[in-house]
This record gives structure tokens, sequence and C-alpha cells, in this order.
């Protein structure tokens, strides 16, 4: 039940139906990321630099270091706290961890690493309502 494929038009009869003058070229995709506009970038890592050093302001306001911070969080190293302070946002599960640490709630942190890292979801589901407001609730 074995049928070779074939192309569905040849290619010697594609060319024969080419115009001979045709030197039209086609964009080819490039492999990899895609490129994105300088300012955007800029902007993302301006608020990830925002967002961490709101992360980092927290820690520093329960005089932990970041071993202290991340052996009380239950967080593998230093290195990964460091990370969310600086490069990336941290997943849901290092929200719960850091919450208590910090002494916030875990809506606050959450509303902090969404309210940076995508404005227009959290504008979406804060219902005009800053993430201070998140700050005011207890643990």
């Amino acid at each position: 039940m074995s049928e070779a494929i074939q192309d569905p038009v040849p290619y010697d009869e594609l060319k024969a139906n080419t115009a001979p003058g045709n030197t039209e070229r086609y964009a080819v995709r490039s492999r990899g990321r895609p490129k994105t506009d300088p300012k955007e970038a800029r902007m993302k890592e301006d608020s990830r630099k925002a967002f961490g050093a709101k992360l980092r302001g927290l820690r520093e306001q329960q005089g932990l270091t970041l071993a202290q911070a991340s052996d009380a969080a239950g967080i593998s190293s230093a290195r990964k706290v460091s990370q969310y302070e600086t490069t990336c946002y941290p997943p849901g599960w290092i929200i719960s961890a850091l919450a208590p640490v910090y002494k916030v709630s875990e809506k606050y942190l959450a509303s902090l690493v969404i309210a940076h890292s995508d404005p227009e979801l959290f504008d979406a589901i804060a219902d005009g309502v800053g993430v201070e407001e998140f700050a005011e609730e207890e643990n």
C-alpha cells in the first residue's frame, strides 16, 4: 500500500510555465526568532528592570540577602532570586514562596508580575484598580 510521494506538478513543468524574463525574487523566512522593534524591546527591558527593582526593594525592606531569601522561600539557589530581580519574571510557585518571606500578599506579587510583563492584561483584569491596592490586603 505504499505509494511513492510525487510532487503534484513536476519541477520541469513549473519551470516551463514561468515567463522567461521573470526575475522576481520572493522573500524567504529566516530561521530563529523574528526581529523585534528596538523601541518595543527597550520598553520591555525597562519594564523588567522596574519589576526587578521593586522585588529587590521588598527583599531589602526585610533586611535579607539573596541567600537568606532563597533559603527562607525554599528556592534552590540565590542565583535564581537574583535572576528574578534582574532578567526574568518569576513563575507562580516562586511568587507563592516569596510572598510570606517578603511579608506581602501573593496577590500583590502576582499583580506586580502581570502589571510589568503584560500591562494590557493587567488593565483588562484589574478593573481600574492599581497594583498598590493589592499591597493593602493581608497575607
